[in-house]
């Protein structure tokens, strides 16, 4: 079945949220879980009892699965009963975000009204949570027009978001400055904000993404950055988005090859990051690359094989076959 890619935000469902008690499954361990891709052991161990939090990463397990239906069908249940909670509708609309990702065209459009539809509601119950005002910036921002999308929206949320959360908001409004190729507006922002909130990675990480064409500038602002502190889950997080990101850019720079395989090292021994299930592949791919521009052929097509293992994404699958065609000289 041909299915339709949106480019709707990345989940805004943080897998990164508090441990949650009871229920035979603490947060982290269903993290774990789902990182691992173990979704049938979390829907059977995760019932409608259990917090917003570990639900969400049932529903998204059903969905990983590519239950659309069952997946719905629970998200309504949930949804039935706490229908004024604008947390839960913020969950309900990234469930349907993701729905709209995994699904023929046919129906990928349905479930993004869907989101949006549940997002805006959440939002008009709490605008000041950063959270739920960060979920609707970024389903109006990334999502097509057909789907919802709507810049100008976006920019009045982000705008608004600035006003109860000025971190949140400047990097709301920094993305749509580049989304929307407003270079003056978002270097001055950018400037402001570094000041008022000196070492923060997710500044970084902005920063760093406008540089894909100059990647030893993207490799000096990374350098700075994985020095910054990261005593919270979410800059844990954060940090291990630094190290993918640096061993990306040295690989595609294919220089500073020592720094790129020190910072892929450190992403993959970092323990129960909840980041790195989405490098998986990937990671092993730029392993693969920066160790061919040192020359080391047999190493570098060990870490293609293993990318192959582990990803079918098609940009992938033809970078690490190029590696394997490789001849030692």
């Amino acid at each position: 079945m041909q299915r339709i890619r949106l480019m709707l935000p990345a989940l805004t469902l943080s897998l990164a949220m508090l441990s949650a008690p009871g229920f035979g499954l603490t947060q982290k361990e269903a993290n774990n879980l789902f990182s691992k891709k173990h979704y049938a052991e979390l829907v059977s161990q995760i019932d409608a009892q259990a917090s917003i939090e570990l639900y969400a990463v049932k529903l998204m397990a059903l969905v990983e699965q590519d239950e659309l239906d069952d997946a719905e069908q629970l998200t309504q249940q949930y949804l039935s009963k706490r229908a004024e909670a604008p947390l839960v509708l913020k969950m309900a609309g990234d469930v349907y975000a993701a729905m709209a990702q995994h699904t023929s065209i046919f129906s990928a459009l349905g479930y993004a009204k869907q989101a949006r539809h549940n997002y805006e509601q959440a939002y008009r119950l709490a605008p000041a949570t950063p959270q739920i005002a960060d979920a609707l910036f970024s389903f109006y921002l990334y999502a097509p027009g057909m789907a919802g999308g709507d810049a100008d929206k976006a920019l009045a949320v982000a705008q608004a978001l600035r006003d109860s959360a000025p971190r949140e908001g400047a990097l709301a409004l920094l993305q749509y400055y580049a989304k929307e190729d407003k270079r003056e507006a978002f270097d001055a922002l950018l400037l402001e904000t570094k000041q008022a909130f000196p070492q923060d990675l997710s500044l970084a990480l902005i920063e760093a993404r406008q540089f894909e064409d100059k990647p030893e500038r993207a490799i000096a602002i990374l350098s700075r950055a994985k020095d910054y502190p990261a005593a919270t889950e979410e800059q844990t997080g954060l940090l291990a988005d630094v190290y993918y990101q640096l061993g990306k850019y040295c690989a595609k720079s294919g220089s500073q090859t020592e720094l790129g395989i020190i910072s892929l090292q450190r992403l993959m021994t970092g323990g129960d990051s909840v980041q790195w299930d989405k490098y998986q592949g990937w990671a092993q791919l730029r392993m693969a690359q920066l160790l061919l521009a040192k020359g080391e052929l047999s190493q570098a097509k060990t870490w293609a094989n293993q990318a192959l293992s582990i990803s079918d994404d098609g940009s992938l699958t033809k970078a690490a076959k190029k590696i394997l065609k490789k001849k030692q000289v």
